[in-house]
């Protein structure tokens, strides 16, 4: 009876101590040798690739200077591999993916907002991690079916017409970078090239209060072709001609403009901060 309590006790305490880790954000940082590293994220590789934006966006990472330039596609992207990002040390993060915003019925307050895994969505993975409300079930708006778009007074709501459930993934939000991930980004730059990921600032904050200096997202649905553009645009801004991020922004929207189709728009996240 002894043998088996302290077993429990030991399974408790060591719980205890992983979910700690995410909480108060540890530092366990395996890179702290000076090298410069970048990551590019590029959830969409399976759906909607474009080897010229990875090859680009690389480009312009190495000629401001970074030695490590780690590229993850779909295949790569899972929730081990979000929960670690914090820790692998990179200064500048680009990621390409699909995200969004929760429907209404479904939204928390901290965890409306959404960044997809490269995870195919299985009720029966993750358990814990769906209770904990740190993985939710997500679903990809692509071309294959059609979503709705209507205008309301809060901005823009999307609505489901045909759905194709192979398109459902794991998707992260706030409680999962604040609660789950581990360590702490080192004052990192991350250009977040999704759907709606600054329509609200609960999952910019989130990166922030985990160590990020800065966040760059859209406001609303957003194209992917217009999304690469600009993005590329912003990479050039800050990597090549050394504009702050800010500036970056403003000066890629007044070459190409809100996205053509559903008044996107690039932001950026905290307003009072130029830090790149």
């Amino acid at each position: 009876m002894l043998l088996v309590g302290i077993i429990a006790i030991s399974v408790i305490v060591g719980t205890f101590f992983l979910y700690a880790s995410g909480k108060l954000g540890m530092n366990f940082s395996t890179y702290d040798d000076g090298v410069l590293r970048a990551a590019i994220i590029d959830q969409l590789h399976d759906d909607i690739p474009n080897a010229d934006f990875i090859d680009n966006a690389t480009g312009y990472l190495k000629t401001a200077g970074y030695q490590v330039v780690d590229v993850y596609t779909t295949k790569d992207i899972t929730l081990d591999f979000y929960k670690n990002l914090p820790t692998k040390g990179y200064k500048f993060i680009v990621i390409r993916s699909h995200s969004g915003i929760a429907p209404g019925t479904d939204q928390k307050i901290d965890n409306s907002l959404s960044i997809f895994t490269g995870e195919k969505y299985d009720e029966k993975r993750y358990t814990f991690e769906q209770i904990m409300g740190w993985a939710q079930k997500s679903r990809a708006f692509t071309d294959e079916f059609e979503a709705k778009v209507e205008k309301t007074q809060g901005g823009t709501q999307m609505k489901l017409v045909n759905s194709d459930e192979s398109k459902t993934y794991f998707s992260i939000g706030s409680k999962f970078i604040n609660d789950h991930m581990v360590g702490k980004f080192p004052g990192s730059t991350i250009i977040i090239g999704g759907c709606n990921t600054l329509e609200n600032p609960s999952l910019a904050d989130s990166l922030v209060k985990r160590g990020a200096s800065s966040i760059i997202g859209w406001n609303k649905l957003v194209e992917a072709g217009h999304n690469d553009r600009v993005v590329l645009q912003v990479l050039k801004s800050m990597l090549v001609d050394k504009e702050n991020g800010k500036e970056a922004v403003k000066l890629a929207m007044r070459l190409f403009g809100a996205d053509p189709q559903y008044s996107a728009e690039l932001g950026y996240y905290p307003q009072d901060s130029a830090k790149a």
